[in-house]
């Protein structure tokens, strides 16, 4: 990703994810990007966590 080690101890865990969700979608290539699950889909998954009991 470019970054240093010291560059990566500096930040959140949040920091990271967004700095590594951006790397990844830069550079999946087209057949990657067909596979990616779409914004309902993952609505629909969370609404199926939130409706599990316990969760």
């Amino acid at each position: 990703m470019g970054l240093g080690p010291a560059e990566i101890d500096g930040m959140s865990l949040w920091q990271f994810q967004a700095c590594h969700d951006g790397f990844r979608k830069a550079h999946m290539s087209e057949a990657e990007r067909a596979k990616e699950m779409s914004e309902d889909e993952f609505d629909a998954i969370g609404a199926m966590l939130d409706a599990f009991p316990g969760g």
